[in-house]
């Protein structure tokens, strides 16, 4: 973990860096935000992956897995494990007609954004 935060660090150096050597007055720097630069850089949690492949199937009847692909910015082998780890929690139906949000994941998903907009009411962001 250690690694990773020193990583970013150099990123955004290297940022500032690259940017100011195509600035002309170095006073321009100060209303660059290179805070979220290793943002791009960061790999997203199970938590938020669940999320995305939940909201994409969302309010939708069957649903074609490269919809679902697409929508949660996933690569087809990553997308087909997670679906299988939601299929064997019961929150999502797949089958040949293709993928199909239940009560049940419906229901989760919902919990999940309450508890995300509380976590960031406190300034806490996932």
């Amino acid at each position: 973990m250690e690694g990773r935060a020193q990583g970013l660090g150099r990123t955004r150096g290297r940022a500032k860096e690259f940017v100011m050597g195509y600035l002309k007055d170095p006073i321009d720097i100060e209303f660059i935000d290179f805070a979220g630069v290793g943002r791009f850089l960061r790999r997203r949690d199970r938590l938020s992956v669940y999320v995305s492949i939940l909201e994409a199937l969302d309010g939708m009847r069957y649903t074609k897995i490269t919809h679902v692909m697409y929508r949660s910015n996933l690569s087809a082998v990553r997308l087909r494990e997670r679906l299988l780890e939601l299929s064997y929690l019961g929150l999502i139906e797949w089958n040949e007609q293709g993928v199909r949000l239940t009560e049940k994941g419906a229901e989760f998903l919902e919990d999940v954004k309450r508890l995300l907009e509380k976590l960031e009411k406190y300034g806490i962001k996932l």
